[in-house]
């Protein structure tokens, strides 16, 4: 099927690159907003990739835990604060994970009562 449908294939996999690109960026922003700039872009990426990466590792739904274990262990580095980074953590997991599920159940509800 993506043979045939090439087109198709290579637009999902920019859209795909440029919503993981988004998805990598979220902690700079976040750590932004909690007014530290020490971290940068590339490092955020870096170190929000790994995360991710070691998170699907972690055999439970959502990878409760070990997720937030990976984002403290990457992100100590850069930032000194543990309050910071905590703070960071509980909002990073707040919009990468919750913030998804609510948004998908929105949809969810708006497309079946389309149906109806």
């Amino acid at each position: 099927i993506m043979k045939n449908n090439k087109k198709n294939t290579i637009l999902s996999l920019i859209f795909n690159l440029i919503s993981l690109c988004f998805l990598y960026l979220i902690p700079v922003f976040v750590f932004y907003a909690l007014g530290n700039y020490k971290l940068d872009f590339l490092e955020s990426f870096v170190a929000s990739s790994f995360t991710f990466l070691i998170g699907s590792f972690v055999p439970i739904p959502g990878a409760t835990g070990g997720l937030e274990y990976g984002f403290v262990d990457f992100f100590k580095v850069f930032i000194s604060n543990a309050t910071m980074l905590s703070a960071g953590m509980l909002l990073w997991r707040l919009i990468t994970y919750y913030f998804s599920m609510f948004l998908g159940g929105i949809i969810l509800i708006t497309y079946r009562r389309k149906e109806k």
